[in-house]
This record gives C-alpha cells, sequence and structure tokens, in this order.
C-alpha cells in the first residue's frame, strides 16, 4: 500500500475532508473538537446508516478488527485503520509489531503520544471546522526562526553526529550526541548545554512521540533552542549535487509519498534505503556508523574513480548546511585551537 488517499466522510450536519499522507498519521485535540463524532461515523457507515464515506481505500474503525485485531491486520491489506482512545492496545509492544508488518495505513485519534509508532512530525493534527466540515491542521508548524547556535546537538553517535563533529573539528562550536532521540529532551535539561544556542537535530519522519515535550519543555539552562527536523540524515545528503544527475534520487526526493510503501515504517527507513541503492559499488557507499569521507571530501579522494564522481570541486558541506532555513552556522565555525566542552551525553 502506497500513495497519498483523501477521506471524505459526511452525513446530514457533520462533513469531514482530509489527506492521509503515510503509514501512520495522529490526530489529536481537545474534547468536543469532533474526533469522537468522526469515529463514530465511521462505525455508522458499516452499519447501513446515511453517513458515506468516500476513499479509494477501505476506511475501518478498530472496533470492526474484532478481538483478535493481530491476525486481520496481518492478513488484510489496503486499508485505513482508524483508532480511538478507548483502543488502549495500541500502546503495546505487540500491536507496535504488527502495525510494523501491516500492509495498512493507520489513523490514531489519541491525545497521548505513542512511542512505539514512528510517526512523523509533519503527520500530527488537530481537527480544526469551519461550519459542519472537519478538516485536518497539521499541529507544529516548522520552525524558521533565525539563529546563530553555538552547539549542535544531534540525535545519535551515527552518521550525523559524525558529519557535524567532523565539521567543528578545531572550531569554537561543538557537538553533543543525545544517543537516542528519547535522551534529547534529557540533554536540553542538564548542564551540557547551559547557557547556550543550541540548533537540535533529529529524523523529523519518526520524531512525532518526542516533539511535544521537546517544545513544550520550559525548565532548560539553555539560551535559545531551534528545533530542526529534516526527514532524515540520509535525506539531507541526497540533497547533495552528488546525486543531481540520479533520476531515482530526484523522484524519491520530489514524489516521496507516491513511492514509499508500507513495508517502510518511516521515511526515514525509505531514505536510507535510497542512498544505499544510488552508491552501492561506490566508495560512497554509505552506512549509518561510518560515514564516508566522499560525502564531505572532494571528489575523488580515495583514488577510485566512480560513477559519482561528476562534481569535484562543488562544496558538498555547503550543499547540505544550505537547507537549514535562517541558520547562521559562522559562529559554530570561528576557529579555536581548543575545545572545552565535553561532547558526552
Amino acid at each position: 500500500m502506497k500513495g497519498k488517499y483523501r477521506v471524505r466522510i459526511t452525513a446530514k450536519k457533520l462533513q469531514y475532508d482530509f489527506v492521509i499522507n503515510r503509514k501512520y498519521t495522529l490526530i489529536r485535540g481537545d474534547s468536543a473538537t469532533g474526533k469522537t463524532s468522526l469515529y463514530r461515523m465511521l462505525e455508522l457507515s458499516r452499519r447501513g446508516s446515511t453517513v458515506q464515506v468516500s476513499c479509494p481505500a477501505e476506511c475501518i474503525p478498530a472496533s470492526a478488527l474484532g478481538e483478535d485485531w493481530a491476525t486481520w491486520l496481518k492478513t488484510r491489506s489496503d486499508a485505513i485503520v482508524f483508532f480511538d482512545e478507548s483502543d488502549d492496545y495500541v500502546t503495546s509492544g505487540a500491536f507496535a509489531e504488527a502495525a510494523m508488518q501491516s500492509d495498512n495505513y493507520f489513523v490514531f485519534i489519541n491525545r497521548d503520544p505513542l512511542q512505539s509508532i514512528p510517526y512523523s512530525v509533519n503527520e500530527i493534527y488537530e481537527l480544526k471546522s469551519s461550519g459542519s466540515m472537519h478538516f485536518l491542521q497539521p499541529l507544529y508548524e516548522e520552525d524558521h526562526s533565525p539563529i546563530q547556535p553555538s552547539c549542535i546537538l544531534t540525535e545519535d553517535r551515527r552518521s550525523g553526529y559524525t558529519f557535524f563533529r567532523k565539521l567543528l573539528d578545531g572550531k569554537v562550536g561543538f557537538c553533543i550526541a543525545a544517543s537516542g532521540k528519547s535522551n534529547i529532551y534529557k540533554v536540553l535539561l542538564s548542564d551540557l548545554v547551559k547557557d547556550e544556542d543550541v540548533l537540535v537535530l533529529a529524523d523529523g519522519a519518526a520524531f512525532g512521540s518526542e516533539v511535544g515535550r521537546v517544545l513544550d519543555n520550559k525548565y532548560v539552562g539553555y539560551n535559545k533552542m531551534r528545533l530542526c527536523l529534516p526527514e532524515s540524515f540520509e535525506w539531507l545528503l541526497l540533497h547533495e549535487k552528488l546525486f543531481q544527475k540520479d533520476a531515482t534520487v530526484r523522484n524519491a526526493l520530489e514524489n516521496t509519498a507516491e513511492v514509499v510503501d508500507t513495508t517502510y515504517n518511516s521515511w526515514e527507513q525509505f531514505f536510507y534505503q535510497v542512498l544505499r541503492d544510488a552508491t552501492e559499488g561506490t566508495p560512497a557507499y554509505y552506512h549509518k556508523d561510518r560515514l564516508g569521507r566522499c560525502y564531505s571530501e572532494p571528489c575523488c579522494v580515495l583514488g577510485s574513480p566512480c560513477r559519482l564522481q561528476i562534481h569535484s570541486s562543488e562544496d558538498k558541506v555547503g550543499d547540505v548546511l544550505q537547507l537549514f532555513d535562517n541558520v547562521d552556522f559562522s559562529r559554530l565555525l570561528q576557529d579555536k585551537p581548543d575545545n572545552t566542552k565535553s561532547t558526552e551525553a
């Protein structure tokens, strides 16, 4: 199952019209905003009522799955399954495992974050209405506020951390690895970033469960913080001019929703595979735990010409940095004999 799906639900006095873009969608919001009515209308539509549901995929309330929901998710496909807050089993590890192996889309109507589901910050919505019409509005808007960071906090110690740690080697700026997305919140509370202007980098494609408490947190010691959430670090690397002539890469970047299927539980997984496929058989072959020099140094530093060697004089690091809107890296990149800040988190 892949692609975008427009869902229209209509009754005499209520209408819903929205688009589902990815495998996982979360609808949040306060009481009396229409969340419960949405779910009940889906239930009524299956009982011969006047409620009409229009969508290329079958829209099914979780109550129709029965007690053996695990078997249903394993044996059925190409449906959009809606879960209400009363379906509390969605927080279990067993459900997460079944969902990740399922060829269906999932919509969770739930006020609380779901820690075991890798949903995107871009697929968290709240219901809004205009008259009888209800629609989805993104809960978190992308932050474009200007910042001149003094340090970078990365989600983990893998390729993204390696890239920025190398960039800041011998510079006044420093890089900290949170060693997991759930630890970003903890680092922001620590003395590691006390009085700093922090640029937080995480994979937006799977950061949905953490974004709320990071943005809502008031008890912090940093001076300023901006959360930057590209789809993934691999998404950033694929924007290097190294890949601009690769039609498959360009299509993956420009038409992501149309090409990602449910075998990928997040777009981060998808872009990881795209980058691996694009660099297979070349010195730039991508490893999460070991970032090659091909992504930051001129071609071909390894003395082994490959089919990617087409922009030997391009600033590859600059290709990545320019994707960060209103981020001035000049403060980070000032020369300094030694770093005094620890990079351990």
